[in-house]
């Protein structure tokens, strides 16, 4: 589905920050954004705005401002060849598919438009209606297998697939149907096909929610490589507050034997980067928080290797409370900022491969 994003106000496209949550408010209703165009709402970029070619796509989402989401109203309007109407001191165009306060969908042609009126922390209802997400996530299993198996498997439900990385051993599978598609039949065949590897969920973080809620269980972090990531990847995903135990960041070997017990002879050296030093942090962190299961990092995720361990080596490892133990060696690419995502979700990926019959299909 074509989706354009148009940001025609003064400031808001750029704001970074803003712009984020726009995409995550897209997100939510399952919207991603082929192509984004900004422009300074003022009458100079008027022309441009009129020369987009809405016929390129099926979904339009445009982000305008006090100044601005009139002024669009009456552009588009003239385009419908329809009048205005006075709601809520706003001129929109007359009869509208949907309406909600300082929100508009319009249908231009067969091309669904919605207009909203946005400020610096405010962004009103997104009126577009989508499909439900189908996408789900894959385990140890390589992009070329899955790419074979799949897309043979999938021909009988009416779906075509995207299928990408996210790390070596997992998948992202986007879903793209159509009104005849046979989405339960695909879930129910990927699931025999790929048992206890499957997660039927787009974000990790929110699926381990999910099932610790339903679980009645705890989570711990302690972080040392990746600063915190991992405790604020889960923190930002409402309803967290009821699983998430606590975590510590243990950035120095100090902090490691002060905060967590961590004994001396896994600090010394290389040893603050192994797998040794990842459980000896784990075990205290479980010890000190109490939770269910915990999850530590350790390693070097800068641009220059440290004390001969290589940059982009990681070690993480995940426990439980009833003795369940894995561990497992990261070599990770990209700059500083890409590794450090790239560890906090493998080992996001590593507490779901602890205990499979909690958080896998």
């Amino acid at each position: 589905m074509k989706h354009l994003l148009i940001y025609f106000t003064k400031d808001l496209s750029f704001n970074g920050s803003f712009c984020e949550f726009v995409d995550r408010s897209l997100a939510k209703k399952n919207l991603f954004a082929n192509t984004i165009i900004k422009l300074n709402d003022d009458d100079s970029k008027l022309n441009t705005l009129l020369e987009i070619d809405v016929k390129k796509y099926e979904l339009i989402t445009i982000i305008a401002d006090e100044h601005s989401f009139s002024m669009i109203n009456k552009i588009l309007a003239t385009l419908k060849e329809c009048e205005l109407s006075l709601i809520d001191d706003e001129f929109i165009v007359e009869n509208p598919k949907d309406y909600k306060k300082n929100s508009v969908l319009i249908d231009l042609n067969g091309v669904m438009i919605n207009i909203l009126k946005a400020s610096m922390f405010y962004l009103p209802e997104i009126l577009h209606n989508t499909k439900l997400s189908y996408d789900f996530l894959i385990s140890d299993l390589d992009l070329e297998s899955a790419e074979i198996l799949l897309n043979t498997s999938v021909k009988p439900y009416g779906v075509s697939l995207n299928i990408y990385s996210l790390l070596d051993n997992l998948l992202y599978v986007k879903v793209n149907t159509n009104e005849y598609s046979d989405e339960i039949g695909l879930l129910n065949s990927v699931k025999s096909l790929f048992p206890k590897k499957v997660i039927f969920a787009d974000n990790l973080y929110e699926h381990i929610i999910k099932k610790l809620k339903e679980n009645n269980k705890k989570l711990s972090f302690a972080e040392s490589c990746t600063g915190g990531l991992l405790a604020s990847n889960f923190t930002k995903i409402n309803g967290s507050s009821s699983v998430y135990e606590g975590s510590v960041i243990t950035y120095s070997n100090k902090s490691k034997k002060a905060w967590l017990n961590v004994e001396d002879i896994y600090l010394e050296n290389q040893a603050v980067y192994s797998q040794n030093c990842a459980l000896a942090m784990a075990t205290g962190v479980l010890k000190l928080t109490k939770a269910n299961y915990a999850i530590t990092c350790t390693g070097v995720l800068g641009d220059s290797d440290d004390l001969g361990v290589k940059s982009g080596v990681a070690f993480i490892c995940a426990i439980s409370d009833t003795g369940l133990i894995l561990h497992e060696r990261l070599e990770l690419l990209g700059d500083r900022i890409y590794k450090q995502n790239q560890c906090a979700l493998a080992c996001a990926l590593l507490l779901c491969k602890l205990e499979r019959e909690v958080f896998f299909e």
